[in-house]
């Protein structure tokens, strides 16, 4: 699921390097300082300033990887690119007797003012075995798999999804009250839908919340028909 400012991006058809490299490692281009900043002499993300003290932040090392690979593979020409560099200079040629000013670039491409068109990055990522993360989206909510059951959704709710689940599981309870065997369900699937702490233990009051919720029998016994 992408990060909270980044579907604006999408409708971008030509990405700078810098950008294209932010937006694989699931971090906005907004994040990208350029050369100078912070004594950094190149691209790099700003470190994040989230509250959570105890939240690690990896995007710089991982914008720098994927900025490096996205530069060396434009500079060698297996990725199409418009190619701007950091510098260039001047040479004077002689046309017959007349001199003409030639600029030749100089140095390494400006990942920054380098541009790559999206669809040609979206081939060459695939050459690379990519296909997943912000440049291939995955669709939500298909005829066999609801968006309200699709973990890819982004109002995805991981005790809805297994309520659901179990609500459908739990036909025939058998000897054990409708309470019982949704309980029992949930704890025999705990880890597959989140329901269970660090060391694969069943969340006592996580299933007892949700049992409580799909059980159609809250009262004990078969419920009775509303009436007129």
């Amino acid at each position: 699921m992408d990060e909270p400012g980044l579907e604006v991006w999408r409708i971008a058809d030509t990405l700078s390097l810098a950008s294209a490299a932010a937006l694989m490692c699931g971090e906005s281009p907004a994040r990208i300082a350029p050369p100078g900043e912070s004594g950094i002499d190149r691209y790099h993300l700003r470190r994040s300033e989230a509250p959570d003290a105890e939240r690690r932040d990896d995007g710089p090392e991982k914008f720098e990887a994927r900025l490096e690979a996205l530069t060396l593979a434009a500079e060698r020409g297996t990725l199409k690119a418009e190619k701007l560099y950091f510098g260039k200079c001047i040479h004077v040629r002689y046309d017959g007797t007349e001199s003409v000013e030639h600029w030749e670039p100089v140095g390494t491409i400006d990942p920054g003012a380098t541009t790559v068109d999206v669809d040609d990055l979206k081939t060459w990522l695939t050459s690379r075995g990519i296909t997943s993360g912000f440049f291939f989206p995955v669709a939500t909510g298909t005829p066999d798999m609801p968006g309200y059951l699709d973990p890819n959704h982004p109002r995805h709710s991981y005790k809805l999804a297994a309520g659901i689940y179990a609500w459908e599981a739990v036909t025939d309870p058998g000897p054990l009250s409708p309470k019982q065997a949704l309980d029992k369900w949930l704890r025999e699937h705990a880890a597959k839908f989140g329901l269970a702490d660090g060391g694969g233990n069943p969340v006592k009051q996580t299933i007892e919340d949700i049992s409580k919720v799909v059980n159609w029998s809250p009262g004990g016994g078969v419920p009775k028909a509303p009436g007129p």
